[in-house]
């Protein structure tokens, strides 16, 4: 193990990462970094930080660093490689210091390029005006109780990689999105807390971007699951296929037993085609047990912003979700309100049964379900969830037990391997619910 304790800036301790190579690098108690340089390491190398928020070791980016220091896409720390993991650190960009804009590629904190089993776990960061971590060709990288809060742009950006998980973590998203999920295999995004805190209309994004938007990449098997989506300005999620002409190059998506509060606000962009808890255009996927409320549409198969796919002969499964109090709100399209909604342009078979409806403007989009069951929802420990008065209470809808808490680090600690995970039948876990056949990733125990 190398002691770092007596390092106070980022040249010295790119100077350790060359003498000592892959090791365990131990900070102590909120330390104080200053970064000055970018850093790089390749392999399995260990930053090891502390438990507690107050703790941690502090990176705060210099002020007024240069495009020379740190330009366009250039991260703070670039990670290639086998093994790398950071726990326990904090990094704060120090944005209203600087010289760019958020979300121009400015100020990224870590990048992954062509690695294998990475681990973050307690990382933080704020003040950015770029991504917390950037990924492409990460395979077997895991994400948990990430901390993101100001970010310039995504929370987390993972491009072209298999076995990918992010949980646990709180997001407070400000210009793009919690965490975006581009053309990946294997994808799992679960008890994760998801709010736009800013309503000013410069948060301008989905909580979650699910895409798959060239000709040759495909995106498959993506579990979306116990996740609290709240305030969003554009859709809780938003998930698009966009140039690829096969039907199966977005496949395999199931969204389930996640709430959406608030969502689809619209404070930056007004006149789209839709918006709400869950925006999807291209997709063959599920949505399952679901809680909508107070979004400005609930499910709509059909595009956000002006992007349609290429390809025809899609399929969404919408089934056994509630849909209480969606209201057009700041939308101006027509069938903002909607529980459920179809604006998609291009062929979708849209397959909707056992969903549920209260006080919404409308419940669906043409000559389909009514039912209408109030929900009685209860506000308990900061999520909404289904009333014990209700008829639909006991069926698995909605999100239960996720964290809001930015300095979530009072958990025990758990070892999860990627390896471990198993394809399992949904029917199995949920019987008499869902349809037989829905396959979903799970842990073995």
């Amino acid at each position: 193990m190398i002691d770092c304790s007596g390092i106070s800036t980022a040249s010295q301790l790119q100077k350790y990462f060359d003498k000592y190579g892959a090791e365990t690098y131990q900070f102590s108690k909120n330390q104080k970094i200053a970064v000055d340089t970018r850093m790089n390491i390749n392999g399995a190398y260990n930053l090891k930080g502390f438990s507690a928020y107050a703790d941690m070791p502090i990176f705060k980016l210099n002020p007024r660093v240069s495009e020379k220091d740190f330009g366009i896409q250039e991260a703070i720390i670039t990670i290639n490689g086998a093994g790398p993991s950071i726990e326990g650190i904090r990094f704060d960009g120090n944005d209203v210091n600087q010289l760019f804009e958020r979300g121009d590629g400015y100020h990224n904190f870590i990048k992954l390029y062509k690695t294998t089993g990475f681990r973050a776990d307690r990382l933080y960061v704020e003040n950015s005006l770029g991504d917390g971590i950037r990924a492409q060709f990460a395979d077997d990288t895991e994400i948990s109780r990430m901390g993101v809060h100001q970010c310039g742009h995504d929370g987390i950006y993972l491009q072209e990689s298999k076995n990918v998980i992010v949980s646990g973590c709180v997001f407070h998203i400000r210009t793009n999105c919690a965490t975006r999920f581009r053309a990946c295999e294997n994808a799992q995004f679960y008890n994760n807390w998801v709010e736009n805190q800013i309503h000013t209309g410069i948060s301008t994004g989905p909580g979650l971007q699910l895409e798959n938007s060239t000709t040759s990449t495909t995106a498959k098997d993506y579990s979306i699951f116990n996740n609290y989506f709240k305030n969003t300005d554009g859709p809780g999620i938003w998930a698009i296929n966009t140039y690829a002409v096969s039907p199966d190059a977005a496949t395999g998506l199931n969204i389930y037993q996640n709430t959406f509060e608030n969502c689809g606000q619209g404070g930056h962009y007004k006149n789209v085609t839709s918006t709400g808890g869950i925006c999807i255009d291209g997709w063959k996927a599920g949505i399952y047990q679901n809680l909508f409320t107070g979004c400005s549409s609930g499910v709509t198969i059909g595009p956000w912003v002006s992007i349609t796919p290429a390809g025809s002969g899609y399929q969404v499964t919408v089934k056994n979700n509630m849909f209480a109090h969606c209201a057009a709100g700041k939308q101006v399209y027509s069938s903002a309100g909607t529980g459920i909604d179809k604006t998609s342009k291009v062929n979708t078979k849209v397959s909707c049964s056992e969903n549920w409806f209260y006080e919404n403007k409308n419940d669906y989009f043409g000559t389909g379900e009514t039912t209408q069951i109030n929900p009685y929802l209860t506000l308990n420990n900061h999520l909404y969830v289904i009333g014990d008065k209700s008829s639909v209470e006991g069926r698995g809808i909605g999100a239960k037990d996720v964290n809001n808490t930015y300095e979530s680090t009072d958990v025990e600690k758990v070892e999860i391997r990627i390896s471990k995970i198993l394809k399992v039948r949904y029917s199995d876990k949920y019987p008499n619910v869902l349809p037989e056949g829905v396959i979903i990733w799970k842990r073995k125990s």
